[in-house]
C-alpha cells in the first residue's frame, strides 16, 4: 500500500496537508513525520507500509533539511509503530479473529492509544528539535485556506479506511 500511495502520488497529498496542519513548529518535518503515520494508520493499518512510504518520501527531505540521520531513522521507526494500533490496523483484525472478540470494539479500542504514542512522540520530538535547534518546515502557519485546499487534495486518501471497513462488511 505505501509503494502504491508514493506512486500514484496520494501520499504527497498527505504529506502536504500534515504539512498544513503542523510543519510551522520547531522541528515541524519530524512532526509532519509522527503525523502523516497517524493519517496513514487509518489508511493501511500496517507499520510496514508507513514505513515503507516514509522512508521513500519524508526521510531524505528530512536529512536534505538538516535533520540527523538517526534521529530521523528514530522518528521514522517509532512513528510507523502507530499504524497498526489505529483501525483498522491489521494487528487488531488478527487479535480479534484470534481472541473470539468483536473487530467493531478492538477497532474503538485502538484509538485512544494511538494518539497517546502520537502526543508522546510529538511533546519528545518538540524537546529534541528545540535543544537540536530543527528548524519549522514552514515559515508561518498555513491559512484556513490553504488547509481546506491540502484536505480536499488528501481526501480520497482518508476515504480508503471507509472502502476497507465497507469491504469487510460486505
Amino acid at each position: 500500500v505505501g509503494s502504491i500511495m508514493n506512486y500514484a502520488g496520494i501520499s504527497r497529498n498527505l504529506l502536504a496537508f500534515a504539512d498544513s496542519l503542523i510543519g510551522h513548529k520547531v522541528g515541524g518535518l519530524a512532526h509532519v513525520n509522527v503525523l502523516l503515520s497517524t493519517l496513514m494508520g487509518g489508511i493501511s493499518g500496517s507499520a510496514n507500509a508507513d514505513a515503507a512510504m516514509q522512508s521513500k518520501i519524508l526521510a531524505p527531505e528530512m536529512t536534505k533539511r538538516g535533520y540527523d540521520l538517526p534521529f530521523t531513522a528514530a522518528v521514522t521507526a517509532a512513528s510507523s509503530s502507530i499504524s497498526p494500533v489505529i483501525p483498522p490496523g491489521i494487528n487488531l483484525i488478527i487479535f480479534a479473529l484470534l481472541a473470539n472478540v468483536s473487530v467493531h470494539s478492538m477497532f474503538i479500542a485502538g484509538y485512544v492509544p494511538a494518539f497517546m504514542m502520537a502526543a508522546a512522540l510529538m511533546i519528545t520530538i518538540a524537546f529534541i528539535s528545540k535543544k537540536r535547534k530543527y528548524k519549522p518546515s514552514r515559515e508561518h502557519p498555513a491559512s484556513g485556506k490553504e488547509r481546506l485546499g491540502y484536505f480536499g487534495k488528501a481526501i480520497p486518501a482518508l476515504l480508503i479506511p471507509f472502502g476497507i471497513i465497507l469491504g469487510m462488511r460486505f
